[in-house]
């Protein structure tokens, strides 16, 4: 099974990939880049048989991703999202998403962050909508607040083998927290 991994950014996927790296029968890749050859997109391990690849930079294009995968929408709360990028600076994340695909500016660095999230948030949410009214029920939704409750659902979603115990433990780990700046 091939599983894709997908949210704002600063919602969880670092530690996503240090919980599936317990899982023994995938392989894990967290933001490679897309290639194009030919006019068709290839993921990186796409001849591999059961891979998870997570990057939420995919938000912006839900439609890459093949129709036959298996997609996990990672949220975070919204508040939490924003103020993550606003400590991380203006140089990083939303707004240079923003000013590189649309060339425009928004009133406020705050009001860019809600902007790109809510954006994101709307895509992820519309490609899943259409995949299910074509009979696609291949998604889940997990919330970065309550993750550990779900996450035997996950691994049982896509049967996954290995140290269940340890992969569940890496949410309570920091990995990737955005610095507290001063």
């Amino acid at each position: 099974m091939k599983v894709f991994v997908v949210g704002t950014g600063r919602c969880g996927t670092t530690t996503f990939v240090y919980a599936c790296k317990h899982i023994t029968n995938y392989k894990c890749v967290h933001e490679q880049p897309v290639t194009s050859s030919g006019g068709s997109i290839k993921f990186p391990m796409e001849t591999e048989r059961n891979v998870i690849y997570v990057d939420p930079r995919l938000s912006f294009a839900m439609p890459l991703i093949p129709n036959d995968a298996f997609i996990v929408h990672l949220r975070r709360k919204r508040e939490e999202v924003i103020n993550s990028w606003i400590k991380r600076g203006k140089n990083w994340g939303p707004r240079a998403w923003l000013f590189t695909a649309f060339h425009w500016p928004a009133p406020s660095f705050s009001e860019c962050c809600a902007l790109c999230y809510d954006v994101m948030v709307r895509n992820i949410e519309a490609e899943l909508a259409l995949r299910e009214s074509c009979g696609q029920r291949i998604s889940m939704t997990l919330h970065l607040e309550s993750i550990k409750t779900r996450w035997m659902d996950f691994w049982r979603t896509i049967k996954a083998e290995g140290d269940y115990k340890e992969s569940l433990a890496e949410w309570d780990r920091k990995h990737n927290a955005t610095p507290t700046r001063e």
